[in-house]
């Protein structure tokens, strides 16, 4: 036997309470007179003050004291256990964004999701526990484990589904290993069409098909001369049938961006809009009649800063990659030359054999050959390939090699981690460590045909873009959910060996993290505007925006249920009390009141 609501027996405080006021009321005993008229009031004598007499055992006191009794045990709501275990109830929520779609009514699959696992597990009973698994390619443990449904629904108030298309198996798992060969399983999403449902897992899909309006993609880019901005833009319509909308664009309390747009029926439409100067932030927004899903139809956009790369020329003028460099450069948006090699981001120099990697000041160095030796050992020859590569570096990408003659290749005594190499020749690679970094080309562009190939300008552009990427500050300023951030704080504005973690902010939430010249930011699965910050100093700020053409498609939802392929009497570990036990205490109580009525009007009676 247990009780439901223990709390119910604090009403067994009233059994010292009763017996209290026995103890300390005044008692009077009966007197029998003549005639009323001669018991006058101004002759009673009271006695001062309160006295303790012994407790009178009485009928009135036992059914007062059985009262009691039986309406705590009815408060504390006893019952019997059929089984030693309680139900637990393992639920996986499909943390798609998709669940927050709505249907006619305005009410959300999220809303129908928490109304399902309401249901069941107030059919699994009082004692019934819970755990809540989000899905994702992290698997999140909202609830649990075993905890009491009140407890799992607080958790789920806050619950905002904003994930991108992700294998549901990391979460199955997860919740197998909870459930073992003592629980349910029930996983809650959005389509019934799912692939791979373990066994012995209930599927209830509580979505439908509905139209929806998406972008699919949004890029800000500024001129770096004008400032002024472009943005380029395509939506998505995933019905079937045409639709007309209305594209919005706010900055501030300003509206600055009002357009119709008509889409075909899963039709995509670009759009290039030019923007001016000094915005810094752009709200946009989707307005359709029947756009059932906000997630993918609005954005919230930073302005790009510009991020100039600074570019050092320390060639000879008649140096034979001078001219083939200028040209590529000239073509880069966001460059600015310097006479003064300290003050160069990228520094270009002839290549020595065996320099040591000291790049007076530079970030990054560009050493290019050919190498000034006229030793025979040292001798240039030629090589037509075939070239390996390290497709693993990104100032290779996009590079091919097919048709370069490459000249001028020379031994190298210093260590050289190579980027392309032909046998045992580098002929392209990375020497020195730390945060300077020294690109090494051996090379003699006079009697190669890489500057003139399109090879040559990809290969310099990946390295003035890695070069941008490494200055301190944000990489870029938009990204989209799931998408890993990495920017390079300056050691000469941040003092990286202080011991307080950097915070990241977004709104009221607030994370830590780690402190360092590279800091990294994981995977944010929540849309808005986050806060990098240093105490209280903003650092930096970066928006999160939701793309995902697969995950905006909700034409092909489908509700429905795929039930358990069998039960299992194991995991149905219930407790109860008889039924007829809460009419009986009722009965109970009220005949005990009636039998007190009764005893006190007759004993009145009898007293005069």
């Amino acid at each position: 036997m247990y009780f439901a609501n223990p709390w119910g027996l604090l009403g067994l405080l009233a059994l010292p309470a009763i017996l209290f006021i026995h103890l300390y009321q005044r008692r009077y005993p009966p007197l029998e007179v003549g005639g009323l008229h001669l018991w006058l009031s101004d002759e009673t004598v009271k006695s001062a003050g309160q006295r303790r007499d012994r407790i009178p055992v009485t009928r009135t006191l036992l059914l007062e004291l059985l009262a009691a009794m039986l309406l705590s045990l009815l408060l504390a709501q006893p019952a019997w256990n059929r089984l030693t275990t309680a139900t637990h109830l393992v639920f996986v929520l499909d943390d798609s964004a998709s669940m927050l779609a709505t249907d006619g009514t305005g009410a959300s699959f999220r809303d129908r999701a928490i109304a399902t696992m309401r249901e069941r597990a107030a059919a699994s009973g009082r004692t019934s526990r819970v755990s809540l698994i989000l899905t994702g390619t992290r698997p999140v443990l909202l609830a649990g484990p075993a905890v009491e449904w009140s407890e799992a629904e607080l958790e789920l108030k806050a619950w905002q589904p904003q994930g991108t298309r992700h294998s549901f198996q990391p979460a199955w798992d997860m919740a197998t290993q909870l459930a073992e060969s003592a629980g349910e399983l029930l996983f809650v999403t959005d389509d019934v069409n799912v692939d791979g449902l373990p066994e012995n897992t209930e599927l209830v899909s509580v979505g439908q098909g509905v139209p929806n309006l998406a972008f699919e993609t949004a890029r800000w880019s500024v001129d770096p001369e004008t400032r002024a901005g472009s943005l380029y833009l395509r939506i998505r319509n995933c019905s079937d049938s045409a639709r007309d909308a209305s594209l919005i664009g706010v900055a501030g309390a300003q509206e600055i961006l009002r357009r119709p747009v008509s889409l075909a029926g899963r039709g995509s439409l670009p759009l290039s809009i030019e923007l001016p100067g000094g915005l810094k932030q752009l709200e946009l927004r989707i307005e359709a009649p029947d756009d059932r899903l906000g997630t993918d139809s609005h954005l919230t956009l930073l302005e790009p800063q510009p991020r100039d790369v600074r570019i050092g020329i320390d060639l000879p003028d008649d140096h034979s990659a001078r001219d083939s460099l200028l040209r590529v450069f000239q073509t880069i948006a966001s460059l600015q030359f310097v006479i003064d090699p300290a003050e160069a981001d990228l520094l270009v120099q002839p290549l020595v054999a065996d320099a040591p990697a000291t790049q007076a000041g530079s970030q990054w160095r560009l050493a290019i050959g050919p190498v000034t030796s006229t030793s025979e050992s040292n001798s240039p020859r030629n090589t037509a390939g075939p070239f390996l590569l390290d497709r693993g570096s990104p100032l290779l990408d996009g590079v091919t090699l097919q048709g370069i003659l490459w000249s001028g290749v020379q031994p190298l005594s210093s260590p050289v981690s190579p980027l392309v190499s032909v046998e045992t020749d580098v002929l392209m690679g990375l020497r020195g460590r730390g945060p300077r970094r020294e690109v090494v080309l051996n090379i003699d562009l006079a009697g190669s045909n890489l500057g003139a190939s399109p090879d040559w300008p990809i290969l310099i552009s990946n390295l003035v873009e890695a070069c941008r990427d490494s200055r301190p500050g944000p990489r870029r300023w938009n990204y989209q959910v799931n998408e890993l951030v990495w920017f390079e704080l300056d050691p000469s504005e941040v003092d990286l060996a202080a011991d307080e973690p950097l915070t990241l902010r977004r709104g009221n939430d607030e994370r830590a993290l780690v402190r360092g010249q590279a800091v990294e930011v994981p995977p944010l699965g929540e849309t808005g505007v986050y806060e990098v910050l240093d105490g209280e100093r903003t650092l930096t700020r970066f928006a999160v925006n939701f793309f995902d053409p697969l995950e905006s498609d909700l034409s092909g939802l489908e509700g429905g249920t795929i039930p358990r392929p069998e039960a299992t009497e194991s995991v149905t570990a219930t407790s109860d009390s008889p039924q007829w036990l809460w009419p009986l205490f009722i009965a109970a109580i009220g005949v005990v009141a009636v039998v007190n009525w009764r005893g006190l009007r007759l004993s009145k009676n009898d007293s005069f």
